[in-house]
């Protein structure tokens, strides 16, 4: 499993969509866990598979996170050291399709 997602499409809470490439460890994370759930929840992925997630923030930066325990609420994420690509840290508007 090699995904993407988008924190601005599959996050509901403002929070979480606004999240940006700037912000801390643990605002990435949650925005992490909470793609990995809509992307598992809409079958966009498979929940009993392992991989990785490209997450894309809100200012278009990107970070790898890991899938450890696909079968897990959480995933079980762990992020790819140095996958990191920040943005500008202004979140922005985007378009969301389902």
């Amino acid at each position: 499993m090699a995904s993407n997602g988008d924190t601005r499409c599959a996050a509901t809470s403002p929070g979480i969509k606004n999240t940006t490439s700037l912000s801390d460890e643990t605002d990435r994370y949650l925005a992490a866990i909470a793609v990995f759930r809509t992307m598992t929840l809409t079958g966009k992925i498979q929940a009993n598979k392992a991989g990785y997630l490209k997450i894309t923030f809100a200012d278009g930066g990107t970070e790898n996170w890991f899938v450890t325990e696909p079968m897990m609420s959480d995933g079980g994420m762990i992020k790819q050291p140095g996958s990191l690509v920040k943005g500008d840290g202004i979140p922005k508007a985007k378009t969301c399709t389902a």
